[in-house]
């Protein structure tokens, strides 16, 4: 796949439209061989700074183990279609590519396992499908072999205009 085979197919999908404001997220992680080894519920929360063309989108997931985290991504708009994010457990920049109802995001993070950081890279795609859904299928791999498979849906509870838009 690349971001141009979705050119034209709507609903258009800008991430600082959908992420901006609160929402919600609810995930599981899928080992090699179809095996479910987590499960999350995650709240997002993002404010869009159009004057820096950043997104700041917060992430808090709860594990099914009970485990919680939290993760800020730092996100730039380098143009029409082209984004960067940033966040700590990064290895370099995400880089980001938007067309159509798709965003492709490329990326290379440290995932603790077992206790021990690893580098995972990940090939993440997210389809919008309506106003205040997205689902998200990642396939995450370790030097170049397929570990799994990330599969999140994204609901927008509460959209920009609910006070999470920068000052302009």
């Amino acid at each position: 796949m690349k971001p141009e085979d979705f050119a034209g197919r709507g609903p258009a999908f800008a991430l600082e439209d959908f992420f901006a404001g609160e929402g919600k997220a609810w995930g599981l992680f899928q080992d090699r061989f179809g095996n479910v080894r987590k499960q999350f519920v995650a709240d997002t929360r993002g404010t869009w700074d159009p004057a820096q063309n950043k997104l700041a989108l917060t992430e808090s997931f709860t594990y099914d183990d009970g485990s919680q985290e939290e993760r800020t991504w730092q996100i730039t708009k380098l143009d029409d279609t082209h984004y960067r994010a940033e966040t700590d457990d990064l290895v370099g920049a995400a880089e980001i590519e938007a067309s159509g109802n798709a965003v492709n995001l490329r990326y290379r993070m440290m995932i603790p396992i077992n206790g021990k950081p690893v580098a995972l890279d990940f090939d993440d795609w997210m389809f919008r499908q309506g106003d205040d859904m997205v689902i998200d299928r990642a396939i995450v791999t370790k030097w170049g072999f397929q570990i799994g498979t990330l599969i999140i849906s994204f609901q927008r509870t509460a959209a920009k205009g609910g006070g999470q838009k920068a000052a302009e």
